[in-house]
């Protein structure tokens, strides 16, 4: 009774345990504690299928009155009666032994009707994580009636079963179900010893006691009986065995004789059959067929041990089916996974191939953009130094105007008294004044130079823009890219982990796939912020070019009021050389006119001042530009080596 109480355990807890370790089990428990793993759809397909399978086993197992399914919260999520889907079970001992990886049974009583069962949990793992409980209830009752119920010995013989508590789950006596006999010297001995016998004495009566436990669920298993009824009919049944013995031993040696031949033929018949099953070969012949039959129908040990044979029989062809099944479902499952890793291998080539071609586009188009840059750097800083050096001479030659104007003034002063000399004089400051308005004219057109350039440094560098937002435009498109790759990655592991332990390799090159995808996207920003401050210098320098080209037009408009003075300094200089009689009279006048004329000089000298400061600026605008497309050019290299 044991054993057989042992088995029923054990094929109970198993079958709980198997459906726990199921891969379905474990990947539904898994979406329920994070939703983003699964679809909706996916998951109440998942829940029906389990539910049905729940169905099953409580219709298949007549001694699980519920099976149910919990999360690790205790919450109930499938259960065999749908009126508990919902409930909570964390406070039960059972949920919480099995939370700590431990098979703990408890009694419960009904309160409806006071019968008892056990409850049984056993955790459902997630590698070496606890993600659930499944659970079932033992119908103690149903179990009695199979195992302990059955036992008759004697006249007084019974087999009973205590829980570890020493409360009673089993008895003949109904009645006494559910004691809690725990206070009993013999239920105490028995409950915290192994196995063995113990003898005691029970309402007057000895008592003769085996013991022992029924793994998982810790039950004590003990068969009684009174000792005067095991001794009783010793004796009688030794006399009878004396007065039949001699006779019986005739009749034994008779039959034995008459049997022997019919026993050795059916028996050798038996051994070739089972070493026929020994080899794998399960098919019977007709004839193999009707002498079993035959000797099913007997009702010895022959027999038995033909019906057993049979029941071997049946139970190879079933596992071998069952076998093939499996084989079969491994196949598929294999199958499955290979396409699953097909599918993300392409997904994978497809996202390289794209990085790949996004990242060479942008990388031309930046390279075209860098040598436009730097051509035109290279030539605006030409230019700039061209004028630098114009405005230079600019100033010396108007240094050496100032001067001239100055002896002019002091020969004006001299006027009045040397009137032949004024004639002279007159001449040589006509010269100069030529040579100054010569000196005018050429800064003028050195000055609008300069501004023409300044405006094509300024279309150039609206062209560096306009690439600028083109570059930041595919850069977008490469993140799209590696946005759709991440996706993709994301859908292939739902799927690895929908193939189960098959796809577990397929799981790690769809995580190998988002890690690549991830390092795109990052890669993308940093583009994305150099572009930006690019973008910010090449504003930052066009409002420089803006300003560089309002002063430069400043500066050619008082150059050219400054060539105009000079003009009008040649024609007095002519009249004066006419009117030298009249010198000595216009001498104050004369005076005059040249401090104005010192003063536009003056004037034209800070304008060229300016200018030179003007060019400074451009020439570091310039400087600026150049580190830019350096900075461009080096991420460039960075781009194509990535």
């Amino acid at each position: 009774q044991k054993n057989e109480l042992t088995n029923t355990v054990a094929l109970l807890g198993t079958t709980m345990d198997n459906f726990g370790r199921d891969a379905e089990v474990v990947e539904y428990l898994r979406g329920k504690s994070d939703p983003t793993l699964m679809s909706l759809g996916e998951s109440a397909r998942l829940e029906r299928h389990l539910q049905e399978s729940i169905d099953l086993l409580s219709k298949e197992y007549a001694l699980l009155r519920d099976v149910g399914l919990a999360d690790i919260s205790g919450t109930v999520l499938l259960h065999s009666t749908a009126s508990f889907v919902g409930s909570n079970i964390a406070d039960r001992e059972y949920f919480q032994a099995a939370l700590r990886d431990e098979v703990r049974p408890t009694t419960i009583e009904s309160k409806a009707n006071g019968l008892l069962s056990s409850a049984l949990g056993l955790p459902v793992k997630d590698g070496d994580r606890i993600v659930g409980v499944v659970y079932g209830t033992l119908d103690l009752g149903k179990m009695a009636d199979s195992t302990t119920d059955t036992v008759h010995i004697a006249r007084t013989g019974k087999c009973f079963v205590y829980d570890k508590t020493g409360r009673l789950l089993m008895h003949p006596n109904k009645d006494y179900i559910g004691d809690d006999d725990s206070g009993l010297p013999w239920v105490e001995h028995m409950l915290t010893s192994p196995a063995g016998r113990y003898d005691y004495e029970w309402n007057g009566s000895d008592m003769l006691g085996y013991f022992d436990r029924v793994p998982m669920v810790d039950w004590l298993i003990i068969v009684s009986v009174e000792e005067s009824d095991i001794h009783a009919p010793v004796s009688a049944m030794f006399r009878q065995s004396l007065l039949v013995g001699g006779l019986a031993m005739l009749i034994v040696g008779l039959v034995i004789v008459l049997v022997a031949r019919g026993i050795a033929g059916t028996l050798k018949a038996m051994a070739v059959l089972v070493e026929k099953l020994a080899r794998g070969d399960l098919s019977l012949t007709e004839l193999e067929e009707r002498s079993m039959s035959r000797d099913e129908a007997r009702g010895d040990e022959i027999g038995v041990m033909a019906r057993g044979t049979r029941g071997m029989l049946e139970g190879l062809r079933r596992l071998f089916a069952e076998s093939e099944q499996k084989t079969a479902e491994a196949k598929a499952a294999a199958e499955q996974a290979a396409q699953a890793a097909a599918e993300a291998n392409q997904a994978r080539s497809e996202a390289e191939n794209a990085r790949r071609d996004g990242m060479l586009a942008a990388a031309h188009q930046l390279e075209t953009v860098v040598e436009i840059v730097s051509s035109a750097s290279a030539e605006l800083s030409a230019q700039i130094e061209e004028s630098e050096h114009g405005a230079e001479r600019q100033a010396a030659r108007m240094a050496e105007t100032a001067t001239a104007m100055e002896e002019m003034n002091a020969t004006v002063l001299e006027v009045a008294r040397n009137a032949g000399a004024a004639a002279e004089v007159s001449d040589a400051a006509r010269q100069r004044a030529e040579a100054g308005a010569v000196v005018v004219e050429k800064a003028v057109t050195g000055i609008r130079k300069v501004r023409e350039q300044s405006l094509s440094l300024k279309q150039d560098m609206a062209a560096l823009a306009e690439n600028a937002r083109s570059i930041g435009s595919l850069m977008s498109v490469i993140s799209d890219i590696a946005d759709q790759t991440n996706l993709l990655a994301l859908n292939a592991a739902i799927e690895a982990a929908r193939a189960g332990e098959a796809g577990r390799g397929f799981a790690v090159v769809a995580d190998e796939v988002r890690k690549l995808a991830e390092k795109t996207m990052s890669a993308t920003n940093h583009v994305g912020d150099a572009i930006k401050d690019i973008q910010a210098s090449t504003a930052k320098s066009m409002e420089q070019v803006d300003g560089a080209v309002l002063s430069i037009e400043e500066a050619t408009e008082l150059a050219n009021q400054s060539g105009a003075a000079l003009g009008e300094i040649v024609g007095m200089v002519d009249k004066a050389a006419d009117q030298v009689r009249a010198i000595a009279a216009a001498s104050e006048q004369q005076s005059a006119a040249s401090e104005e004329i010192n003063a536009s000089i003056t004037q034209v000298n800070n304008i060229a001042a300016e200018t030179a400061q003007a060019m400074e600026q451009s020439t570091q605008a310039v400087a600026e530009l150049a580190e830019q497309a350096q900075t461009l050019s080096t991420l460039i290299a960075d781009m194509k080596n990535s």
